[in-house]
């Protein structure tokens, strides 16, 4: 939020300006906004634990993921896709 606080960007930028990879099967349209308010499409869990995955492999998953279009925008849906766990 400090970058925010400095207009260093807008809520309503596309996350692809940041993060193009972030664009595929639908999600090019998502904006931050959609992020932090938790109504984006994507998916609430995957599981990531237990599969020896690498960091870049947790990443490209999440870039690859499908939206949940029947929830975009409608309610909030809290989603957890990190992978902080993971050795970089």
């Amino acid at each position: 939020m400090i970058c925010y606080d400095r207009k260093l960007f807008s809520l309503d930028d596309k996350v692809t300006m940041y993060i193009p990879e972030f664009g595929i099967n639908g999600k090019d349209n998502i904006t931050i906004t959609n992020l932090l308010s938790h109504n984006s499409g994507l998916p609430a869990w995957k599981k990531f634990y237990g599969r020896d995955l690498k960091y870049d492999d947790v990443i490209n998953e999440i870039y690859s993921s499908e939206l949940g279009i029947q929830n975009r925008r409608k309610k909030p849906v809290y989603s957890d896709l990190e992978s902080s766990h993971l050795e970089k």
